[in-house]
């Protein structure tokens, strides 16, 4: 099937079939990343849309014709919002100085190391607007895998004092009783690129250290949406569950049914 480049707020969107039986309306892929897979050109950022959306794209004839150009235009906005300035970062810790994303911004990352710390896992930190130092032990100035070990308790207690900001918060609006939760890198028993996990019956929420490189916006989404698991349990994402999100969250229907797919470098460490 031919191709329609769709052009919006001067950025080529290159829109595609996705062929499969996945429940997502819409997938955002960055420049390359869809492309090199099938030995093609990139000729901008690229959009996989479900089949049935994508035949009746063709059958408007054009786009401004499109039933569904509004909800369209209206999610690419999200996409440059959230995403856009984010998708080519590549998570360089090896690297002094590397580069990492963190909520939702490209950030400079450096190693200092230093004879004030002696404990291989001790680190101190300083964080500002594009930069983060870790103060580490000298013992790990060859030691990589290591210092990637801080790195991850790093951004493991970063990730944890934002969800007790917020998680506390909804609950309360929620009428729920604290849901415990654990922060892992990947999720325990699970194969996929899922970033948290409702486990109702446990009372427990399960998230991972690469939700930290979302924007705020979308991890307070996230946090949300796995505690209206918890009242709707098996019900999954029913009307209801929809409905009680958008009680809070403007656009939370849009915001999930609609999958962001940013550079997988920025998720992974």
């Amino acid at each position: 099937m031919k191709e329609i480049v769709y052009q919006y707020k001067g950025i080529d969107f290159v829109i595609y079939p996705l062929i499969s039986a996945q429940q997502c309306k819409i997938e955002i892929f960055p420049k390359n990343e869809f492309w090199n897979t099938h030995n093609m050109h990139s000729k901008g950022v690229n959009i996989k849309l479900s089949l049935s959306e994508y035949l009746m794209l063709q059958k408007a004839a054009k786009i401004e014709n499109w039933y569904f150009k509004t909800q369209l235009d209206k999610y690419l906005d999200y996409h440059i919002k959230y995403n856009l300035g984010v998708i080519e970062i590549k998570n360089e810790w090896v690297l002094n100085p590397g580069q990492i994303c963190f909520l939702g911004k490209k950030h400079i990352l450096k190693w200092e190391f230093t004879d004030q710390i002696t404990s291989p896992i001790e680190y101190k930190s300083k964080i500002s607007d594009g930069e983060i130092i870790l103060f580490v032990s000298k013992v790990l100035d060859k030691r990589v895998i290591k210092r990637r070990a801080v790195l991850m308790n790093f951004l493991k207690d970063q990730l944890g004092e934002i969800i007790r900001q917020i998680q506390p918060k909804y609950e309360e609006k929620l009428s729920l009783k604290p849901v415990d939760f654990d922060i892992y890198e990947l999720l325990p028993n699970s194969k996929s690129t899922t970033i948290a996990c409702a486990w109702y019956t446990k009372n427990l929420i399960q998230y991972t250290i690469s939700m930290i490189c979302e924007h705020p916006d979308l991890i307070q989404l996230t946090i949300l949406h796995e505690l209206l698991h918890h009242i709707h349990k098996d019900k999954g994402h029913s009307a209801g569950f929809y409905k009680d999100g958008e009680k809070f969250i403007k656009d939370f229907k849009l915001l999930h049914k609609f999958y962001f797919r940013p550079n997988h470098h920025n998720k992974k460490f």
